[in-house]
């Protein structure tokens, strides 16, 4: 840790809700208190905010300190507001080598203002919804992630090579034997190529199959596969996964397959 107190200047050291210091001043001439607000209000990130949450830190002039202190308002709902406003903010920025807004912009901010027990709802409740987000977010990425091991395995099956993150792994030869079946109705106006093949072709194809009727190259159709499915358009079916040497085979669903050889077992996607 530096002398001092911990120091922030921009919206470059905001965290995803409080500041995250990465320097100290020994002479500090504004200082932001536990529960205050940190608003930017010079740069390119004006209306960007965080909340000081355990202790004192130093601002930079780029930054503003807001200190809630009337017992009937709800600090946490205070920064909602200001989070909502930000791009109110940045319609006032005025100035042209470092344009920005003032004290007086943020003063004269007007917003409705509920009972103190609403506001604490309100909080509550938004902080479930972001939570939510959070955990809808993880589940899309997780999604992408196997839509990108599946369409990995597809193209290996068809043209015999590797990606290098399957080399990575240094899985033992395998041909993968897989139908894609249609998943969720494209919306309207999108394009969806594969899963319009295979509803075409009853609601099923395997992926070699798939690949010659698409027209297109290995490397093309390796990214329309990853994107429809991880928009849910087509969907694996349980695949099988055959040695090519012979020595064994086994069945599984996708991202659950287990290849035995002569090797210890290990799992595939």
């Amino acid at each position: 840790l530096g002398k001092g107190i911990p120091y922030i200047t921009g919206p470059a050291d905001f965290g995803t809700i409080s500041p995250e210091p990465k320097r100290w001043t020994e002479t500090p001439k504004v200082v932001a208190e536990p529960g205050d607000i940190v608003i930017t209000v010079k740069g390119a990130g004006v209306g960007k905010t965080n909340v000081v949450l355990e202790e004192p830190l130093a601002i930079s002039r780029q930054l503003m300190s807001v200190r809630v202190r009337d017992s009937d308002v709800d600090a946490g709902f205070i920064h909602l507001v200001l989070r909502s406003t930000a791009s109110h903010f940045q319609k006032l920025m005025t100035g042209i080598a470092i344009p920005g807004i003032g004290r007086r912009d943020v003063l004269d901010l007007k917003t409705s203002l509920p009972p103190l027990t609403e506001q604490r709802r309100i909080v509550a409740k938004v902080d479930e919804l972001m939570a939510l987000v959070d955990t809808l977010e993880a589940q899309q990425q997780e999604k992408s992630h196997l839509a990108e091991s599946f369409a990995q395995a597809c193209v290996t099956s068809i043209t015999g090579t590797r990606t290098e993150t399957e080399q990575k792994m240094k899985a033992p030869d395998t041909e993968l034997i897989s139908l894609i079946r249609a998943g969720e109705t494209p919306p309207a106006g999108v394009s969806a190529p594969l899963a319009t093949l295979i509803a075409k072709s009853g609601g099923e194809m395997q992926a070699k199959a798939l690949w010659q009727q698409s027209g297109v190259e290995i490397d093309a159709f390796y990214q329309q596969l990853k994107t429809e499915l991880t928009a849910g358009w087509i969907e694996p079916q349980p695949a099988e996964v055959r040695v090519v040497d012979g020595k064994a085979s086994t069945t599984g669903s996708f991202g659950e397959v287990v290849v035995t050889t002569k090797k210890p077992k290990r799992r595939l996607g």
